[in-house]
């Protein structure tokens, strides 16, 4: 599945711009307005966020200080762009804990190879993940509602960590068998119960798990 990407820029054009050839690596969702951004980074998980400098409204610098405020996302990869660039404006950058640095004029193949050193360098690392009211610890392997522990069995865990990873994708029943046992064959009926166990004991969870006829399943806000 694709790292998902958040950028946000005050100009349409670098918007459709960057999304168009990062596409082919990420999944990319733009952003006009910043309170929007910071707003949809309180309830979705991102793998990093691209913030341009220079915007009327608030200045990439202020939607970062906004981003590292939400707990959550405090160890996130945050990436900033100008179009103007100096040493002043790159070391506030680092100071201020950006994973990167980057003008306009890079070339497209170093930009995009940056974004996924410092994607999966966090992926890696990350000891926590979440969505809405529920969170997983991985070094722990605990489920949390409401910051309430839930008792969740080894593949439960599992099955609800790849949701959360790849959210907001949808995923086929392949698929999950693919991420969750491996080459074993899993029946419909084995899967269908871990499913509806999860659903039950995250009943309160502001998300749910939904599935699609011919489609897959996905994470869906209710």
């Amino acid at each position: 599945m694709k790292p998902v990407i958040a950028y946000i820029d005050d100009d349409f054009h670098n918007l459709n711009f960057y999304k168009d050839f990062l596409s082919t690596n990420f999944e990319v969702e733009i952003f006009h307005c910043a309170k929007e951004l910071i707003d949809k980074a309180k309830t979705k998980s991102f793998d990093c966020f691209i913030l341009d400098i220079n915007m009327p409204e608030m200045s990439g610098f202020e939607v970062f200080e906004a981003i590292r405020a939400i707990p959550e996302l405090a160890k996130t990869p945050v990436f900033l762009i100008t179009t103007s660039p100096n040493d002043e404006v790159k070391i506030k950058s680092y100071k201020n804990g950006a994973a990167d640095f980057f003008d306009r004029f890079i070339r497209k193949d170093e930009l995009i190879a940056r974004l996924e050193a410092r994607i999966k360098d966090y992926q890696h690392s990350r000891p926590q993940i979440s969505l809405g009211n529920v969170s997983i610890d991985f070094h722990k392997v605990e489920c949390y509602l409401n910051k309430d522990r839930i008792i969740l069995t080894l593949i439960e865990f599992k099955i609800l960590a790849y949701l959360l990873k790849i959210y907001p994708q949808k995923y086929s029943k392949d698929e999950l068998v693919d991420a969750i046992w491996g080459k074993e064959i899993v029946s419909s009926n084995t899967i269908n119960t871990h499913l509806s166990n999860l659903r039950t004991k995250l009943a309160d969870w502001c998300y749910k798990i939904d599935h699609i006829r011919g489609k897959g399943f996905h994470l869906k806000l209710k």
